[in-house]
């Protein structure tokens, strides 16, 4: 089961883009929900402002002045795994950074953008 699951995460991470927004991939009816967290420092660790972004592929906007870093905290839900991409700018463009987390993440997923932030992402669930 551990080698299935090794390979099933691998698999995720390989994924270069999100699907495209006509193939929404919302859970959230069988009760799916991704916590994120903003941080002012670069590692995820001086919390900022927490927040649940929609699951449905669509570009959410957030900023948060003074904020570097950002991850997934909670990604709730049986057998799922919470994909989103943080983007640098407004209506997900610019540089971006993918946070990958199972259903009962640790938040370990920190992405760091020191001196720039997240302005706007885009989340997913995909069931495993």
């Amino acid at each position: 089961m551990k080698n299935l699951f090794t390979l099933f995460l691998a698999i995720a991470v390989v994924q270069a883009k999100p699907a495209p927004v006509n193939q929404p991939r919302d859970l959230t009816a069988r009760g799916v929900d991704i916590k994120v967290q903003y941080y002012t420092d670069g590692g995820c660790k001086d919390y900022a402002v927490s927040f649940h972004p929609s699951t449905s592929n669509s570009c959410y906007g957030y900023s948060y002045s003074n904020t570097n870093s950002a991850n997934i905290v909670s990604c709730s839900g049986r057998g799922v795994v919470c994909s989103c991409y943080f983007y640098e700018q407004d209506n997900c463009k610019g540089k971006s950074a993918r946070a990958v987390a199972l259903e009962g993440t640790d938040g370990s997923t920190c992405q760091s953008n020191w001196g720039k932030g997240y302005r706007s992402m885009q989340c997913y669930t995909n069931q495993f």
